[in-house]
């Protein structure tokens, strides 16, 4: 039998968010409309509950378009039964970028991967966990860093994983991809991407390599990637004043890539790790020659070397080009420090707990 939509809504209205075991973000939601957008198993949903927490039940509506007890009939009388019932707060979680609420005094909560422009709503990205927030998901003293660090590198930034059993690691990181991926089509490209990780091709490179093993249209490959990096799934970071030249890839989480390959590349993983954190405070990022990292506003570059010695950074140094308008090189390491200036550069050479850790870059 058929359910009427507003009893479909009515059950809907009946869910509550309990006490969560939540750990603190640095995401906050604020009491306007917003879009909630990013990457699959970032935390989005989560935050959404911890802010419904500060309601009581009847003051809000959670509704998943992807739950299967939902149909368009019950969507289209939405509306109404916001009013009907005098709602606060209407998360829609999943959201496809139609607009169902017309109700201006309830507040609406849009969560979904990529961001849908609307001029009612402000964006607001949630990355997965950085650094710091995984301290804080780890409990860790400050004695016990390193020890952290090293589970960082192993179990990546998604809540999901990290909390998870460690040993089911690699089954839970293929479990998600496939999981999160409508079809094996984008599941087949984002796995390819992942492979790639610090690694320069075009596109067109791309394209041809994967359409070699499995049927894939031009038009479906482009549409794939484009939504992946809306949603920040993936990177593609420019050769600094080469932009036809070929873009690096990197993922959302450096720790994706071994739970799908066999074929180790600790170095590659490591930029990625590090380009997450200087996503959080800079827009426009290149690689150029040696320097993994280059952004120009600042004449800064960054260096990823995990295994490093004052011997090997100066060797490194001597063969970087002489027209690179440079004022300072971070050299991110996995254990040493120093300072030094090289023929008027500035060299600093940390640590990445203690530069990650650092209020600013």
């Amino acid at each position: 039998m058929t359910r009427i939509p507003m009893e479909i809504l009515e059950n809907l209205y009946t869910f509550e968010v309990k006490k969560l075991d939540f750990v603190e973000r640095k995401i906050e939601i604020p009491h306007k409309n917003i879009n909630l957008f990013g990457p699959p198993q970032s935390g989005k949903s989560y935050i959404a509950f911890d802010f419904l927490a500060g309601f009581h039940a009847r003051e809000y509506l959670y509704i998943d378009l992807k739950d299967m007890r939902l149909n368009d009939t019950a969507l289209l009388e939405l509306d109404a039964f916001v009013i009907q019932n005098a709602m606060e707060v209407i998360i829609i979680d999943n959201w496809d970028g139609i607009e169902r609420i017309h109700n201006a005094s309830a507040q609406k909560i849009y969560i979904s991967r990529e961001p849908y422009p609307d001029a009612s709503l402000d964006l607001l990205y949630v990355p997965p966990l950085d650094f710091e927030e995984y301290i804080l998901f780890e409990h860790t003293q400050a004695s016990q860093i390193t020890h952290t660090f090293n589970n960082f590198i192993k179990f990546g930034t998604i809540p999901r994983i990290v909390r998870a059993n460690h040993e089911l690691k690699n089954h839970m990181i293929q479990e998600m991809i496939r999981e999160i991926f409508a079809n094996e089509t984008q599941q087949a490209i984002f796995v390819y991407l992942l492979k790639s990780v610090g690694l320069a091709f075009s596109l067109h490179q791309i394209f041809q390599k994967l359409k070699t093993g499995m049927k894939l249209s031009k038009d479906t490959f482009y549409k794939t990637v484009d939504t992946f990096i809306k949603s920040r799934m993936v990177y593609f970071i420019p050769k600094y004043n080469q932009p036809n030249a070929a873009k690096k890839i990197y993922a959302y989480d450096f720790a994706l890539r071994d739970g799908i390959t066999f074929d180790k590349n600790f170095a590659n993983v490591y930029e990625n790790m590090i380009l997450i954190e200087l996503m959080k405070y800079f827009n426009r990022i290149y690689y150029i020659g040696l320097i993994d990292f280059f952004m120009p506003e600042e004449r800064l570059g960054i260096i990823a070397m995990p295994f490093s010695s004052r011997t090997a950074i100066t060797t490194l140094l001597g063969r970087m080009p002489k027209e690179i308008e440079i004022n300072r090189i971070e050299i991110i390491t996995m254990g040493y420090e120093e300072t030094f200036d090289y023929k008027g550069i500035t060299i600093e050479v940390l640590p990445y707990w203690t530069w990650a850790l650092k209020d600013e870059k």
